[in-house]
């Protein structure tokens, strides 16, 4: 995928390029290289302790007033059991594995400490944008979002079994029933996402 998009870059002669880093790791970049880092999705990659350390790595890369701009989810809520027992499933797996800062079932809680965690890195005049998917049967995201969620559960098979939270059979039937909640009639559920962002301080 990378070598693709450079590829179409190079034929559109753009400046853009893409490179592929290790985020729990200092970055190949000198210090003070971009106005804005824009991060997306970070959970999945990110155990507790690593947060202070990419934050840290982001602020050196930062020039004076520069953003720092970071999208997390939390799971959201459901009037259905299946969907509420796939998202409780998510967050045992993300508290086992130690990428989860809440103590609940389903919740994440890397949303609530984002502000101070960037606060502590030096950044300054953190803000913050809700944002709320509708998952529902009828909205336009819901055949697509949970035919995602339901391939997102085979994905992660082996992540899963390793971690001990569920057993092979237990995902085979979960599996078959998020399918089974592809346009069913009385299903309605949303996502929060939260929006985080803040200045490197100007000289």
């Amino acid at each position: 995928m990378i070598a693709y998009a450079n590829a179409q870059a190079e034929t559109e002669e753009s400046r853009v390029s893409f490179q592929v880093m290790d985020i729990t790791h200092p970055m190949d970049f000198p210090p003070a290289s971009f106005d804005l880092i824009n991060g997306r999705f970070l959970l999945a990659l990110m155990k507790k302790e690593q947060w202070p350390i990419l934050l840290a790595e982001c602020f050196r890369l930062l020039k004076p007033g520069g953003t720092l701009r970071i999208t997390e989810q939390e799971s959201g809520f459901s009037n259905n059991e299946i969907y509420q027992r796939y998202m409780n499933l998510w967050g045992t797996a993300w508290r086992t594995a130690g990428h989860a800062f809440a103590h609940t079932r389903a919740y994440i809680g890397v949303t609530v400490v984002l502000k101070p965690l960037m606060r502590e890195a030096g950044f300054v005049d953190p803000k913050h944008r809700p944002i709320s998917v509708d998952l529902s049967t009828g909205e336009p995201v819901h055949q697509e979002t949970l035919e995602n969620l339901t391939q997102a559960l085979k994905l992660a098979t082996p992540f899963l079994l390793k971690l001990g939270v569920t057993t092979q059979k237990e995902i085979n039937e979960l599996y078959r029933q998020m399918e089974g909640l592809i346009g069913t009639e009385d299903f309605c559920a949303y996502w929060f996402l939260q929006t985080i962002w803040a200045q490197k301080p100007d000289l």
